[in-house]
């Protein structure tokens, strides 16, 4: 198993575990998809609900 350091840790000081910081950067994707995810359906949600 090879370890990679993660290239976007901003605070090299944290005690985060590898196993951590990789479930951290995990969620910050879920959240960043999900957020642009919800803004482009409140972009599109008129002209959806106009179809029906």
């Amino acid at each position: 198993m090879v370890r990679v350091r993660p290239l976007h840790s901003r605070c090299p000081h944290t005690n985060y575990s590898p196993d951590e910081s990789r479930i951290m950067a995990c969620a910050a994707w879920i959240w960043g998809s999900f957020f642009i995810f919800v803004a482009v359906a409140t972009v599109k949600m008129p002209a959806t609900l106009n179809s029906y």
